[in-house]
């Protein structure tokens, strides 16, 4: 039974004081003693003068009461319990001493240990029997009946002063800490006992999420005995990714291969991304649909306009599924970010159109040759000039000029001229076709005379040019200008004109320009 030890008499003037444990207050202020169950004596209620503490043991080892002097003996009664009655020594005949009670005509014959000096403790007072109360949190309902509480109530009672400390329990099983002293004892012991009770509570708590945590790791100990682990490192800019808007994509990849997914390190460079489930291939495809990288993709010399000409990256991103993929015109390569098997994937298309490349540069020759052959069949179908443009051209590239080898191209423009002529005149150059650098055939064209010169154009526009004109009134002078154009072109021989002149020409001229 929980209860600070006291001693009682049973009136205010006997001499003997019964050992009992104050336990409660009654509701008219007395104190609720009970005693040891030997006694037979059942809970009592005394009034506070009745009631006093036990001396605190002597220190003195080596006293030992003189003869005449007042002590209090251990006396043993049949159904009581422990008592001191007070008495005189009478006389010493060591070991025992003989003591004289009052109202008795023989003296009793005790041993040293069963005598101790007359107690100076006071009786109680009315205002030492305050009580107060204080709730114990739910979750420490258990730990409330522990041995560790009674330490912790120990420690409060004798640092506060309080009589007594102890746990009860009320109506509906609520768990309280009963106090009792005086009003300021009884302040201070609340103060320090809910200093307890919190840190307690958060004890427990920790120790509650403890329990639970190594009840999973065990149950996943047992389920995961024979799982498979897959363990990969990516850039931490993908674990946004990985794991989507509010976990929504790791959450269902976790559902849909039935693994557990966990990432570390997300604040380095290298995130760590583990996978583990209950079979190889549930774990294998969950990587595939989490692992992100960035891939380059080496395209071999002479080969990265052609492919540029052939490869739409904005299609090859959409078809693959990538995140990004892009030129990187400083090392020559395809820059590539996405899925781990999209990038592969992306990849083997590239690789494929490689394959190809021998394909179109052999188609190409045969295209120059038969363009070669028409020329030599028919010199005066094509026009041949020195000049240098830009545009869109004919051939086996399926675009513009750009990345397709030099040779022979298709292109319409309009330019200015400077040419010799016996009369000076500015006028705009027509429209007309140009080749690239190289021969150029223009099977469309219906006219009769070819001019020589260099010419240079670039997208469409029109141009002014300054010329002398010596065999028509029409002059008819190709000029600088921009246009379409296929690239450089040789002039026709020095026979198809008998007028010489430089100049940037884009189109149609029937005259020499300069």
């Amino acid at each position: 039974m929980d209860g600070t030890p006291v001693e009682i008499r049973e009136s205010a003037d006997s001499t003997v004081w019964y050992e009992g444990l104050l336990v409660n207050v009654a509701g008219d202020g007395k104190a609720s003693v009970a005693f040891s169950p030997v006694s037979e004596w059942p809970t009592t209620d005394y009034a506070p003068d009745c009631v006093r503490l036990p001396p605190p043991p002597s220190t003195d080892k080596e006293w030992v009461p003189r003869v005449g002097e007042p002590v209090e003996a251990d006396v043993a009664e049949i159904n009581t319990p422990p008592a001191w009655r007070s008495g005189v020594v009478a006389e010493h005949r060591l070991p025992f001493i003989y003591i004289q009670f009052p109202g008795q005509a023989k003296t009793s014959i005790l041993e040293k240990h069963n005598i101790r000096p007359v107690s100076t403790q006071p009786p109680l007072t009315q205002g030492m029997l305050s009580t107060a109360r204080v709730d114990v949190e739910p979750g420490l309902s258990e730990w409330a009946q522990t041995d560790d509480v009674r330490g912790c109530l120990s420690q409060v009672q004798t640092q506060s002063g309080v009589l007594l400390a102890k746990v009860i329990v009320v109506r509906g099983g609520r768990v309280k800490v009963l106090l009792i002293g005086s009003a300021m004892e009884n302040k201070r012991a609340k103060l320090l006992l809910e200093l307890h009770l919190s840190h307690q509570l958060k004890m427990q708590q920790f120790y509650d999420r403890r329990d639970k945590r190594l009840k999973v790791i065990e149950a996943r100990r047992a389920k995961y005995e024979n799982a498979s682990v897959e363990e990969f490192h990516t850039d931490a800019r993908f674990v946004g990714m990985i794991i989507g808007k509010g976990g929504a994509n790791i959450q269902a990849v976790q559902e849909k291969f039935e693994v557990e997914i966990s990432v570390t390190n997300a604040s380095e460079a290298q995130a760590k991304v583990r996978i583990v489930g209950g079979t190889k291939e549930s774990v294998v495809a969950a990587r595939q649909n989490l692992e992100y990288v960035t891939d380059q993709f080496s395209v071999p010399p002479g080969m990265q306009n052609w492919l540029d000409t052939i490869v739409n990256l904005d299609d090859l991103r959409r078809n693959a599924d990538l995140y990004s993929c892009y030129w990187s015109d400083e090392n020559d390569v395809v820059e590539m970010q996405g899925l781990a098997r999209n990038v592969r994937d992306a990849k083997v298309m590239l690789e494929t159109h490689l394959q190809y490349a021998e394909v179109y540069v052999e188609m190409e020759r045969d295209e120059d040759s038969i363009r070669q052959q028409l020329r030599e069949l028919d010199p005066s179908s094509y026009y041949r000039g020195k000049g240098k443009g830009k545009g869109k051209s004919g051939g086996m590239w399926g675009g513009g000029d750009k990345g397709r080898p030099k040779g022979e191209g298709w292109s319409k423009g309009k330019g200015y001229g400077k040419g010799e002529d016996d009369d000076k005149g500015k006028g705009k150059g027509g429209k007309g076709s140009k080749g690239g650098k190289g021969m150029d055939i223009d099977l469309d064209s219906s006219s009769d005379e070819d001019a020589k010169g260099k010419g240079k154009g670039k997208g469409k526009s029109k141009g002014k040019g300054k010329g002398k004109d010596a065999d028509s009134d029409e002059n008819e002078d190709g000029g600088k200008g921009k246009g379409k154009s296929g690239g450089k072109g040789k002039g026709p021989p020095p026979d198809a004109s008998d007028e010489k002149g430089k100049g940037k020409e884009g189109g149609k001229s029937r005259k020499k320009g300069k």
